[in-house]
């Protein structure tokens, strides 16, 4: 199967409720993808993979998928999705506190650079949330 049999294959069993089926899916594709040296479609499967690990309850895949998104998205020219994967590490429950920092600075600084309005929005609610629960130490130096 090519790289779009398999995102169809995986978004059909997404839809059906087998999650680890539609990430497993989504992992092959992005590798089928990535090996056609199409990152910015490899990235947007390691995306995809991740939510349906998410889906699927499945923590540590979940943020493995992330880690390899990150590492596509930074050998590509997006620094939209850059910002985006920076900032769900970030808030990861896996991600360690210091990296955790580190993440989220890079993700305030895209933000900034790029002025990306609505991720400034999505920023300033997560940091209240943060804050009003007594976790805005996580985020801040």
């Amino acid at each position: 199967m090519d790289v779009k049999h398999y995102v169809t294959l995986a978004r059909a069993l997404d839809q059906s409720g087998d999650h680890r089926g539609a990430a497993t899916a989504y992992q092959r594709a992005g590798a089928l993808a990535a090996d056609a040296q199409d990152l910015p479609v490899a990235a947007g499967c390691a995306q995809a993979e991740a939510g349906a690990w998410w889906s699927a309850a499945e923590v540590l895949p979940a943020h493995e998928a992330l880690l390899r998104e990150l590492a596509l998205r930074r050998r590509i020219s997006d620094p939209r999705g850059l910002a985006e994967v920076v900032l769900q590490l970030a808030l990861f429950p896996l991600t360690p506190p210091l990296e955790r920092k580190d993440l989220f600075r890079e993700g305030q600084s895209l933000i900034t650079a790029n002025d990306y309005v609505d991720l400034r929005e999505r920023l300033d609610m997560v940091r209240q949330l943060f804050r009003s629960a007594g976790l805005d130490h996580t985020l801040d130096d």
